[in-house]
């Protein structure tokens, strides 16, 4: 899922300052306590993220110090939570991007067990 857990944390909370624990208990309430195994939070400068965004939606329409405080809120779950959320810089090109986020699932992958087959490739979902 694009959107989880952490957004409404870092939306609800960092970006509109709603309390956190009530932020954290309601999560818990309404994912049944479950909490993503791995998260990936691309971190990347409004300018950036504009650009490659395009048209706005109503979140994309919030003013730039509301976006500079969810993307300070992004950065302190995974500071938070180092082991499941994996902070990538976000300013870099795509290909790159990919590249650290496929290490990241080949290595959990493979502390847990599993590994991918040559033939077996992650897919992006335009594929």
């Amino acid at each position: 899922s694009d959107r989880f857990y952490d957004s409404t944390t870092a939306y609800q909370g960092y970006g509109r300052g709603l309390p956190l624990d009530l932020i954290d208990e309601l999560n818990m309430i309404g994912a049944h306590d479950l909490v993503p195994d791995l998260t990936f939070i691309i971190d990347t400068d409004m300018e950036t993220a504009a650009r490659r965004i395009g048209k706005a939606d109503r979140l994309e329409s919030e003013s730039a110090a509301f976006k500079e405080r969810v993307r300070d809120g992004y950065r302190r779950i995974a500071e938070k939570d180092p082991r499941r959320c994996k902070l990538i810089d976000g300013n870099r090109s795509i290909d790159a991007i990919h590249a650290e986020i496929r290490k990241y699932i080949e290595t959990w992958l493979d502390e847990r067990g599993h590994t991918l087959k040559k033939s077996e490739t992650l897919r992006t979902q335009g594929n």
